[in-house]
C-alpha cells in the first residue's frame, strides 16, 4: 500500500506456500509486538481443535508464521469476532461465537459470547476474561478503535434470532475496562451483520455493506457516523461510481482510502476482488479504481477560534448576570426587607402605651423615635373589612370622642385609585386604641403615665398614600382604605 496501484492489476504477493499455518476461517486479526511488526491470527474455524493452538503469529519482517506460548487463562476458541489492537499493543477480543465447528464435541450448541478478552502481545500473556458490564451475547458485529481509546461496538446479531439496533453504540473504555452505551442521533441504517467499518484521520465510521435484518442478500450502503459530536451523528452521504453489495468482507483505511477486499457478493457467492472509496471530501464519497498513497490526509477537527470564543463569552455573561441578579436582590433585601419585617410585626398599644397602630392596611405607626424602649412582643390581629365600608367602627361602647364625631361628621368614601386627603382632628389628652383591627379613642383615664398635652386641639392629616411612617407618640397618620 506504499505505491500507487489499480484495482485492475493488483500487485498480490503470495504467502501460502509459506508452512506454519493450517488452513482456516472465520478468525480474528490484529497487529501487535513492540514495533506493530506481528499479525495475530485468533480462534476461528481450523481442521483439528484439539491439536491447532487458539494463536498463530505472522512476522512481517522474517515472513515466518508461528505458535506462540501464551501464559495467562485463554479464552474458549469462537468464531466472527472482531479484535483490535490499543496503543499498549494489546488485543481486544469481544463477542462471536462458539458451536461443534469450534470445539472437539460433535453435539455441542451454538452459544453467543458477551466475553471480553485481552491479549497483552509485548508479555505474551493474556489479561483479561471478564463479562462485567457487557452488553448481550452478539455475533457479526464490527469494532472500531478511536484515538481516545474507546472501541466502538455496531450492530451484529444476537441467540433469539434479532439483530442489533444501529442506534445504539456499545463503547469500551481501554483504559479502565469499562462499558457504557450510547444512543446515537440522525438517521441510522438498519440492523444488519456481516458489515464492515472504518475509521477516518477526522473521526467518520464509515459502515459499508452487510446483509439487513430479515434478508439474505448484501446490500451497497454506505453511512458515516461521525464521532466528533456527542453523541454520536449517523448520516447519509451521496455516493458516486456505485459498486456490487458485499458483505462479511473486510474494509481497512488506508490514509483517506477505504479499501474492501474479499467477502460475499449475491450472484458469485465468495470474491476476491478490491473495492476503494476516496473519503477526502466529507461532501462527496467516490468509488475509485486507483490508489493514491501522496494524497493529502484530512485533519482531525479542531475547536474553531469563533466557537471557542462563543464559549468564553457565554460563560462570561453567565457570571456577569449572576453577579447583577445577587445585586438586585440584596439591594431589594435592603430596602424592603425591613418594611416586611416591620409589617409583620406590629406593636400591641394596650401593651405599651408609647407606640401607636392604625392597622387594616398594613399601615403602622411605629416606635416613638424620642423612645429608647423597645416595642414589645405584638400581639396585634388584622381583620379584613369590604372596601366600601370603613375600618372605624360607627358605633362603639362608652363615651363618644371628639375623634369620633370628627371622622364620622367629615369622612367621605372613596375609591382605591384617589389621593384626596382629609382631616380630622386628635386631642392630645387622649391616646387611640386598636383591637380587632378597629381603631377608637379611649379615656385619657385607661392609660398609665401618660404625658398630659395642652387641652388646645391640632389637626392632623389622613394621607391615603402614606405607607409606613415613624412619628412621636402625640402624632397619628391614617390611611384611609
Amino acid at each position: 500500500m506504499s505505491q500507487s496501484f489499480d484495482t485492475s492489476e493488483l500487485p498480490w504477493t503470495d504467502f501460502s506456500d509459506l508452512n506454519g499455518l493450517p488452513e482456516n476461517s472465520w478468525t480474528a486479526a490484529a497487529i501487535g509486538g513492540s514495533r506493530y511488526d506481528q499479525l495475530f491470527v485468533i480462534g476461528g474455524v481450523v481442521w483439528n481443535v484439539t491439536t491447532d493452538p487458539l494463536v498463530f503469529t505472522f512476522d512481517t519482517g522474517k515472513k515466518e508464521w508461528s505458535r506462540p506460548d501464551l501464559g495467562g487463562s485463554p479464552p474458549i476458541r469462537r468464531r466472527e469476532f472482531q479484535a483490535v489492537t490499543n496503543s499498549e499493543s494489546r488485543i481486544f477480543c469481544f463477542g462471536g461465537l462458539e458451536d461443534k465447528a469450534t470445539t472437539a464435541k460433535s453435539d455441542t450448541n451454538t452459544t453467543f459470547s458477551n466475553e471480553m478478552t485481552v491479549l497483552d502481545t509485548l508479555q505474551g500473556s493474556w489479561v483479561l476474561k471478564s463479562t462485567l458490564g457487557a452488553p448481550l451475547p452478539r455475533a457479526d458485529s464490527t469494532a472500531i478503535l478511536l484515538s481516545s481509546g474507546h472501541i466502538v461496538y455496531l450492530g451484529g446479531r444476537q441467540a433469539n434470532g434479532q439483530f442489533v439496533a444501529m442506534n445504539e453504540a456499545w463503547i469500551f473504555d481501554t483504559k479502565t475496562f469499562a462499558w457504557t452505551s450510547m444512543k446515537t442521533t440522525g438517521k441510522a441504517p438498519q440492523s444488519r451483520n456481516g458489515h464492515s467499518a472504518a475509521l477516518t484521520t477526522d473521526g467518520r465510521i464509515i459502515l459499508y455493506g452487510g446483509i439487513n435484518f430479515n434478508s439474505t442478500q448484501p446490500n451497497s450502503d454506505v453511512y458515516i457516523l461521525n464521532t466528533a459530536t456527542s453523541p454520536y451523528e449517523w448520516s447519509q452521504p451521496k455516493i458516486e461510481n456505485g459498486v456490487t453489495p458485499r458483505a462479511f468482507h473486510t474494509a481497512t483505511m488506508v490514509k483517506n482510502f477505504m479499501v474492501v477486499a474479499f467477502g460475499i457478493e449475491p450472484d458469485t457467492g465468495s470474491s476476491s476482488s478490491v473495492y476503494i472509496l476516496d473519503a477526502s471530501d466529507k461532501e462527496r464519497y467516490v468509488w475509485v479504481t486507483k490508489f493514491n498513497p501522496d494524497r493529502p490526509l484530512t485533519p482531525y477537527p479542531q475547536p474553531s477560534t469563533k466557537r471557542i470564543t462563543l464559549i468564553i463569552g457565554f460563560t462570561v455573561g453567565s457570571v456577569c448576570l449572576v453577579v447583577l441578579a445577587g445585586a438586585f436582590a440584596f439591594i431589594y433585601y435592603k430596602c424592603h426587607g425591613r418594611n416586611t419585617r416591620r409589617s409583620s410585626n406590629p406593636i400591641n398599644y394596650n401593651s405599651n402605651p408609647e407606640h401607636s397602630i392604625v392597622s387594616n392596611d398594613n399601615i403602622y405607626l411605629n416606635h416613638d423615635p424620642f423612645n429608647t424602649t423597645p416595642p414589645r412582643t405584638p400581639t396585634f390581629e388584622h381583620s379584613e373589612v369590604p372596601k366600601n365600608r370603613t375600618r372605624f367602627p360607627q358605633q362603639q361602647k362608652g363615651p363618644s370622642s371628639p375623634l369620633q364625631n370628627s371622622f364620622n361628621s367629615s369622612h367621605t368614601p372613596h375609591s382605591n385609585n384617589s389621593s384626596t386627603s382629609s382631616s380630622f382632628v386628635v386631642q392630645r389628652n387622649q391616646q387611640p386604641h386598636v383591637t380587632g383591627g378597629a381603631l377608637y379613642p379611649v379615656s385619657s383615664d385607661n392609660v398609665d403615665q401618660t404625658e398630659r398635652a395642652s387641652d388646645q386641639p391640632e389637626k392632623f392629616f389622613i394621607n391615603r398614600e402614606v405607607q409606613q411612617i415613624s412619628v412621636p407618640r402625640q402624632s397619628l397618620f391614617i390611611t384611609n382604605p
